[in-house]
């Protein structure tokens, strides 16, 4: 065995698994998800083109009609009320946008942005499924929100 082996296989086995709850939450989110509304500052918007979001592993890809995907490693904690979404966007710095989100009962799947995908600090999440123009009420309320239904 090399060493370079020898450090992957150790570094693997000693890395601390995610807590229950947090590989559950993830494996809900994973697969296909078409995008069905959006609403930007206090408007609803029309989806002009198909919004498809992707979710392998701990990472998501957002691809607009015909577009590459934009790629943000994510990470989530459902154990906060609504569930926090950190996507971090990997172009340069690192630059983390703090969300908000919810699989509901009919399996309907909305993310709640505190930015336009931009970094935003942590203070900067939304704690409602809603969003507002100007940002002297944010939060509570974020910038873009996006409902998803699971693609067929």
């Amino acid at each position: 065995m090399t060493i370079a082996s020898f450090l992957i296989l150790a570094a693997s086995v000693n890395a601390p698994a995610p807590p229950e709850p947090v590989r559950k939450a993830v494996a809900d989110l994973q697969g296909r998800w078409e995008a069905t509304g959006i609403e930007e500052n206090g408007e609803r918007g029309t989806l002009d083109e198909r919004l498809i979001l992707t979710v392998k592993g701990n990472d998501m890809f957002f691809r607009r009609g015909t577009d590459d995907s934009v790629q943000f490693p994510f990470v989530v904690d459902p154990s906060k009320s609504p569930a926090h979404l950190d996507l971090t966007a990997e172009k340069g710095e690192k630059n983390t946008c703090r969300a908000i989100y919810r699989i509901d009962d009919k399996g309907e799947l909305t993310i709640c942005l505190g930015s336009n995908f931009s970094p935003c600090e942590p203070d900067r999440r939304p704690t409602e499924f809603a969003t507002l123009t100007g940002d002297e009420k944010r939060p509570p309320k974020g910038r873009i929100l996006f409902t998803f239904k699971r693609a067929k």
